[in-house]
């Protein structure tokens, strides 16, 4: 006897026979994209961004590792200095690609490559935001991703002022300092500050400080390789120069620009900082008076041995 199938039922199969490929099609696509974030570097995670593939996250000792592809289908240009934030914290991402680390330059990235965003003692940072321009458009975007680590809660972060290993010293303090690296802002000051040729004028950091601003390290330090200062400029006339120096270190003469201005100083052997009294940052004008925006403080990018 033939078996009779109702309307219902034959609907239903015929549902199955006709999109049940589209529904494998999709389970196998979640499967990708669970795998692409899920794996990687330690198997941390990230969430999916628009228009980057999040390949993967994880931590290098303090430093966070993430590695994207740039899906936008066409070339993105990226300011790790001004266009990475973590936790809303700029200044401190690194971009590697293809070969070279790109720290205050721009670095273009052609359509599907991928590329590594370093940040170093950030590994506990819960978001990232990327901003980008588009090659073809010129538009810029702003994209933003939450991540985490598997780095414990113990391990050595430079620039956050906390004991995390229980030693009894504060991280990257009492000769525990090799590799650290602190971006240090300027103590605040009220008003745009104003920079004249008629004598240097002084920017004081009050210490080589955590990102809390509250923890100086005692004692005496090496600063080693390059000492990079940055810093806001808010009105100036178009090619006024100015001298920017370190503590003893000679006057690196820069061109201004409208913006952030990036100075490195090459340390040569290395040279002594109190970490209870950083040297300060002096700037002079070489033309022209300048203003220094007080809404977006220097900063001081120091290596630590």
């Amino acid at each position: 006897m033939a078996c009779k199938i109702g309307k219902g039922a034959q609907s239903s199969l015929e549902y199955l026979l006709t999109y049940g490929w589209a529904l494998v099609l999709i389970a196998s696509l979640v499967g990708v994209l669970v795998l692409v974030v899920g794996t990687g570097i330690n198997a941390n995670t990230c969430t999916s961004f628009l228009t980057m593939i999040c390949k993967g996250v994880g931590a290098d000792g303090d430093t966070l590792m993430l590695v994207l592809q740039n899906a936008t289908g066409q070339k993105i240009t990226i300011n790790p200095f001004l266009d990475i934030k973590f936790d809303d914290e700029e200044g401190y991402a690194t971009v590697t690609y293809n070969g070279t680390v790109h720290r205050f330059d721009d670095v273009t990235i052609n359509a599907g490559d991928e590329f590594t965003i370093s940040a170093k003692g950030l590994v506990h940072a819960d978001e990232v935001t990327i901003t980008y321009v588009e090659g073809s458009t010129g538009l810029t975007r702003t994209i933003t991703s939450t991540i985490s680590t598997d780095a414990p809660d113990t391990i050595e972060i430079s620039n956050d002022g906390i004991d995390n290993d229980g030693d009894g010293d504060v991280d990257c303090e009492a000769g525990d300092v090799e590799d650290c690296e602190y971006v240090v802002e300027a103590n605040p000051f009220g008003a745009d500050l104003l920079v004249t040729n008629a004598g240097p004028t002084v920017i004081q950091f009050g210490g080589i400080q955590s990102t809390t601003g509250t923890t100086d390290l005692a004692g005496m330090w090496t600063a080693t390789g390059d000492i990079a200062l940055a810093f806001y400029v808010v009105s100036y006339t178009p090619g006024t120069t100015a001298d920017v120096s370190f503590g003893i270190l000679p006057p690196v003469t820069t061109t201004l620009n409208q913006g952030w201005n990036v100075v490195t100083i090459n340390t040569g052997a290395g040279v002594l900082l109190m970490g209870n009294n950083m040297d300060d940052f002096l700037i002079q004008s070489n033309g022209a008076n300048f203003h220094i925006a007080h809404t977006e403080l220097p900063k001081a990018f120091v290596n630590i041995q």
